[in-house]
């Protein structure tokens, strides 16, 4: 997704561009002629670290405009070129406030690399100070309107993407009054058959944002090469989601072939904090690792719920973990950067998952207590009880323990005293 906002981002800013009249074939003005050019520069975030050139400006057919030979580059050098950017708009409903634009194509787009860390993105600055929202982009200066959205022989290179890829896409945009809408189709035109097909409807009258996207990938696609998943397993995904930023909504269903499949949904509320409810189920295949078969057994359900705090700590409501061999049941504070986490745990682990640790047996372990701690020295403390404990160097029939397993740079440190029964 990122790659097609550049890439779209790009092709905005070589539109508005080009609608000045003149022969210069640099696409920096040196002046505006235009208060359209002179609104749409000022919209530019990153001046210094986007460069845009062209090779020529041409008309090839009435009503067509073309910029040939396109490079954009940034400190490091051209990170992106295109063939041919062609557009057609309709000046008059410019009188009406409306940049009306009826086809704009990008035709032999290569993306070669991922632009500089150093380098800022252009962007459309919002016309007004915005929450933080994950729907919160950009509305166009004016009301906006493309009919038609194609991009042929698009190329993206490893390294910016999780593989190599080969596309074309269709689609089209509207940003107009309360509505901002974005529909758009991709198709692999390499050797890997996939599809994508996302749908984005915004209502700010209503408040709300309705999001479709479905997509698939045959064998060796860019799902399985980014999880490292086997290249032989093709992939899916379903997912809708609509509603206010208080209430959104959210149904998925995830598949990879032999590896696993997921169902389930989710409530957010984004307008302030980050607030997540997640109810969802994951049956493994034969090919997902042994450990985490081992603990989703033939089916898991996970449900949580999470805030998010101002400290940047999460407030983990409630989360239980439920599989045939295991129920872990988590609620407290966890730190996801300096602070310090604080959970109070519960877990029952049955004989399956003695898999995860070589050289034992058991029949059955349980924790209640406390994990405390940064991460990377995290100390677990509370009561422990081993049930049908079995090794090469000794059996218990059980053990009731209580103290301290903590985590350090030279590995787990052991307190734990307690009591036992049927050793060997």
């Amino acid at each position: 997704m990122r790659a097609f906002v550049y890439i779209l981002t790009v092709a905005a800013l070589l539109f508005v561009s080009g609608l000045q009249s003149g022969t210069q074939a640099r696409i920096r003005l040196p002046s505006i002629k235009n208060k359209l050019i002179e609104l749409a520069l000022d919209q530019i975030s990153s001046p210094g670290s986007f460069e845009i050139t062209a090779g020529s400006i041409e008309e090839p057919e009435d009503g067509v405009t073309s910029l040939v030979d396109v490079k954009v580059s940034d400190g490091e050098g051209v990170w992106l070129t295109l063939e041919r950017l062609n557009f057609a708009w309709r000046p008059r409903m410019l009188l009406s406030g409306e940049l009306a634009i009826t086809r704009l194509e990008l035709i032999g787009l290569t993306v070669s690399r991922r632009p500089s860390e150093n380098a800022e993105a252009p962007e459309l600055k919002p016309s007004e100070p915005s929450g933080r929202g994950l729907f919160d982009w950009p509305r166009a200066p004016l009301a906006l309107s493309i009919e038609g959205i194609r991009l042929e022989r698009v190329v993206i290179a490893e390294g910016v993407l999780a593989q190599a890829i080969r596309f074309d896409a269709e689609g089209r945009a509207f940003d107009k009054g309360d509505l901002q809408e974005l529909a758009l189709s991709l198709r692999r035109t390499d050797g890997v058959a996939g599809e994508i097909a996302l749908a984005m409807r915004r209502d700010f009258a209503a408040n709300t944002v309705k999001l479709e996207v479905t997509a698939s990938e045959a064998p060796g696609g860019m799902i399985a090469a980014a999880a490292g998943f086997p290249a032989d397993a093709p992939a899916r995904l379903e997912l809708t989601a609509d509603g206010p930023p208080e209430d959104w909504r959210l149904v998925f269903d995830a598949a990879v072939e032999r590896v696993f499949e997921a169902e389930g949904r989710a409530r957010l509320s984004y307008a302030g904090r980050l607030a997540v409810e997640a109810d969802f189920s994951v049956t493994p295949g034969p090919e997902l690792a042994p450990q985490a078969r081992a603990i989703l057994g033939d089916r898991a359900t996970l449900r949580v719920q999470v805030i998010e705090q101002p400290d940047g700590m999460i407030e983990v409501v409630s989360g239980e973990l439920t599989s045939p061999a295991l129920t872990l049941k988590v609620s407290g504070a966890f730190a996801t950067g300096d602070g310090e986490s604080d959970l109070a745990v519960s877990l029952v682990a049955l004989s399956p998952l003695a898999a995860l640790v070589g050289g034992i047996e058991f029949e059955r372990f349980t924790f209640d207590g406390k994990v405390t701690g940064p991460q990377g020295a995290l100390a677990a403390e509370g009561a422990l009880d081993l049930s049908g404990l079995v090794t090469a160097a000794v059996d218990a029939g059980r053990l009731a323990l209580d103290g301290r397993v903590a985590q350090t740079a030279g590995g787990l440190t052991f307190d734990l005293d307690g009591t036992g029964g049927g050793l060997r």
